[in-house]
């Protein structure tokens, strides 16, 4: 949660709407031992989020953060460590981990608000997506989260921009979407 407040925050979600999206080259980004690929658009400028102490107790592996303050947008990747009994891939699993998510979030979000909660899968990989809507440290915030798991790893990629840009945070969030790609071992 560090890390996506501290984003949050530096970004000032809360003022002005998020300038259109244009298509540019994209950075790629590889999850879950390679497993599952998506493309961050070229435009959002990644940032170094340093990861620390904390962020490693709450089993975070690795993360990277791409945002841009001027049209204040946002997409975090991260991976997490799964613990053996939880570390389930099947959707209904991904299902229980996006619940779990939200409870933590309720701790620290006013307003809190479900918008979109569904399973798809891409490439025969389960991913969920959750969407909410939400004050964070006092920003009015609009959060699009996929899951994903593989090999005791859960993927996070949250997309978020500023509460009142619904249209710009659809559009990146199909572009982000679109972009999945999944491969997945096939069974001995």
């Amino acid at each position: 949660m560090r890390i996506f407040a501290t984003a949050l925050a530096a970004l000032g979600l809360s003022a002005g709407l998020m300038a259109p999206v244009h298509p540019a080259e994209a950075v790629q980004v590889r999850l879950l031992d390679g497993v599952l690929h998506l493309a961050v658009p070229a435009d959002i400028p990644e940032e170094d989020i340093g990861l620390n102490q904390s962020d490693t107790a709450l089993g975070i592996l690795d993360g990277r953060m791409f945002a841009d303050t001027d049209r204040r947008i946002g997409v975090a990747v991260l991976e997490r460590k799964v613990a053996p009994a939880q570390a389930g891939e099947t959707p209904a699993d991904l299902s229980r981990a996006a619940q779990a998510y939200m409870a933590d979030q309720r701790g620290t979000v006013s307003g809190l608000r479900t918008v979109a909660n569904e399973a798809f899968t891409v490439g025969g990989l389960p991913l969920h997506r959750l969407e909410w809507v939400g004050a964070v440290m006092d920003l009015p915030s609009r959060v699009t989260v996929f899951f994903a798991r593989a090999h005791g790893r859960q993927a996070e990629v949250q997309v978020y921009t500023g509460y009142r840009d619904e249209a710009g945070h659809r559009a990146l969030v199909a572009r982000i979407q679109a972009s999945l790609r999944a491969t997945v071992p096939a069974m001995p």
